[in-house]
This record gives structure tokens, C-alpha cells and sequence, in this order.
């Protein structure tokens, strides 16, 4: 059973994923921005900058997004916590292709990870960007080993590549694995 955790969190930014997985998961949380009105760091620069990689390009803007929820939070005088500050961004190759369509693409990166935590190995290996684009949209799940084949149901759900067949919430995850 998933309990509330004692202490709530700021969050930065309005994020709807963001927002959904914490209620999901129990953690207490507040959105450090005001839904009627707009402020003025609300509206922080998102362009990538000329020659900047995925990396920095998402410190750069997390960190400005966790600066101006630092600065809301003292404004507001409010009790100290945490504040979470983050930027979902897609790239591949050096190239920032954007945001996620919606949250089940986190639980297709959730699926990549766990892949990677359970054997050690990358999901998929091609040559250069494109096949790894192209084996990412059209090759099968792979084959989990034999002592790990108690969660290939697991995976192959989180890795579907038609939205709609991977599990639709981290709630939904997490019933299924019973956490």
C-alpha cells in the first residue's frame, strides 16, 4: 500500500506528468505558481541556445525553473522544503527533438531503465542515431534471460510501442507490481 509521505514539496513549474506521478505515488506537493495570474519568471526561455547540447540545454533550464521557485518560496514566506525543479526533454544525437507526447512516454523511458537495471545492458544497439531511432519504433521487446522471465509481462507492457497498450499511470504500474 502506498503511504503519504510526511512532508510535502514544492514544485517549480505546473508540470501535469510531474504533478500526476507524485499524487500517484503519495508525495504531498505544491505548485509554487499562481493559476490566475502569470509572473514574470513564470515564462522562462525554453529555446535551446546556438551549439547547446541536451545536457546543458536541461541544467539550464531546470535551474532557472528551481531559482524562480526558490524566489516564489521566499517571497511567500513559505516553511522550507524541497524544491523540484526538472526538464523532460527529448534528444537523440546531440539534437533536441522536444517534450514527451504525454506520460505514457515516461513509462516507455521508466521500461529503457528498468531493461537496462535488470541486465546490465543497453536496450537496443544500432548504428548511429537513426537505427537506434528506427529499433526504439519498430523492434520487438527483447527477451528478458531465463531467471529474469518473471518480468518480461512487466516489460513488454512498459515497452509497447502503441501508447495505448503500455500501462496508462504509474498507479496502474505500480498495482500490477503491488507496491
Amino acid at each position: 500500500m502506498i503511504t503519504q509521505i510526511d512532508r510535502s514539496i514544492y514544485l517549480a513549474s505546473r508540470s501535469p506528468r510531474r504533478r500526476e506521478l507524485l499524487a500517484q505515488i503519495g508525495v504531498r506537493f505544491q505548485v509554487l505558481m499562481f493559476r490566475d495570474r502569470p509572473e514574470p519568471d513564470a515564462e522562462l526561455d525554453e529555446a535551446p541556445l546556438a551549439q547547446e547540447t541536451p545536457a546543458a540545454y536541461v541544467e539550464r533550464v531546470a535551474r532557472a525553473k528551481a531559482l524562480a521557485g526558490w524566489k516564489r518560496l521566499e517571497q511567500r514566506n513559505l516553511p522550507r522544503s524541497a524544491v523540484l525543479s526538472a526538464d523532460t526533454t527529448v534528444a537523440l544525437g546531440g539534437r533536441i527533438l522536444g517534450k514527451p507526447a504525454d506520460r505514457r512516454s515516461d513509462l516507455y523511458s521508466l521500461g529503457v531503465i528498468f531493461y537496462e537495471m535488470l541486465t546490465g545492458r543497453r536496450l537496443y544497439e544500432a548504428e548511429g542515431p537513426a537505427g537506434l531511432v528506427y529499433q526504439h519504433v519498430h523492434g520487438p521487446v527483447p527477451r528478458l534471460p531465463t531467471r529474469l522471465a518473471g518480468y518480461q509481462g512487466i516489460l513488454n507492457r512498459l515497452l509497447a510501442k502503441a501508447p495505448e497498450e503500455r500501462f496508462q499511470s504509474a498507479r496502474e504500474l505500480f498495482a500490477t507490481i503491488a507496491i
